[in-house]
């Protein structure tokens, strides 16, 4: 097993070497044909300070792992965010809903803005609701207790959270902060059934401005074609693909998905997928890699 990780400081000692003049990679008009058998690329979000989980788990596989982080990102409305969680925020709220590590990581910047000014909040008392293993992993690092993590999408998390919470006219919202762009079955199903949603947007999603340099970086490294090209989210998709056509041929790799709405997506953009994940963890990911093995 090897594995690559190309991003921070890493990116700057490879950029002299991967560009040309123009910024743009030097191989990026020449396509690698040689399939490179149990090989894995990873487009995903840097992990939010711990350690890649999803990589920890594929390297205990006879597998060749390197992982691009896709996409960046910027906290937005903190200030508001720490108003809503301010106080007894059990009395404002049924339940808190995370679908991504970055929203628990804008909470925990709100919650340190209020200590700062000596304000205190019980909103760590609250319902936790949440997707995926890393999410629930870095809510509970911050206090929260979550559950709903092998729900696997939203809609499939907002059917647990009608199971768990009690639906009545007076049913306090369950607040949701979330990226400016996301996927709408969570919420609406929520509404649909009478259980009121406060969604406030805590950060957006940008392309990673290096990405550039790490695939071209990845590329070099590799010496060929990967056999697995695994994405995260729609937003990777977008990002990554004007850089990966050029020096890959997608047609030749197997083309994963985690998750319907990165199936979505890669469908859209008409690139043939070789499977989608059955849940939003590292061992889901792996069993499939091992069933098209």
């Amino acid at each position: 097993m090897i594995s690559h990780v190309f991003c921070g400081s890493l990116l700057e000692k490879v950029a002299h070497n991967c560009l040309g003049h123009s910024g743009v990679p030097r191989d990026s008009n020449r396509m690698s044909k040689d399939i490179k058998k149990n090989s894995v690329i990873l487009f995903k979000s840097p992990a939010e300070g711990e350690n890649d989980i999803f990589l920890a788990e594929l390297q205990k596989s006879e597998l060749t792992v390197n992982v691009v982080p896709v996409l960046s990102f910027q906290s937005l409305h903190t200030d508001v965010l720490a108003q809503k969680l301010s106080g007894d925020a059990r009395n404002k709220y049924s339940g808190i809903i995370f679908t991504s590590t970055r929203s628990v990581v804008v909470v925990d910047s709100a919650i340190k803005q209020l200590t700062a000014y000596n304000k205190k909040t019980t909103c760590k008392d609250l319902k936790c609701f949440v997707v995926g293993k890393s999410t629930a992993t870095s809510a509970a690092n911050l206090g929260f207790k979550p559950t709903g993590e092998n729900s696997g999408h939203g809609k499939k998390l907002a059917e647990f959270i009608l199971k768990e919470i009690e639906k009545k006219s007076d049913c306090k919202p369950i607040l949701f902060p979330c990226s400016k762009i996301r996927n709408d079955d969570l919420p609406t199903h929520l509404k649909q059934n009478g259980i009121p949603v406060e969604e406030i947007t805590v950060y957006e999603t940008l392309p990673n401005p290096h990405l550039h340099i790490c695939i071209d970086g990845v590329c070099k490294a590799l010496k060929g074609q990967p056999e697995y090209l695994v994405f995260f989210s729609p937003s990777g998709v977008d990002s990554a693909l004007p850089f990966i056509t050029p020096v890959w041929d997608m047609s030749q790799s197997k083309v994963l998905a985690l998750g319907p709405s990165t199936e979505k997506q890669l469908k859209a953009k008409s690139i043939k997928i070789s499977g989608v994940s059955k849940g939003p963890t590292p061992v889901d990911l792996v069993k499939l890699i091992k069933e098209l093995s």
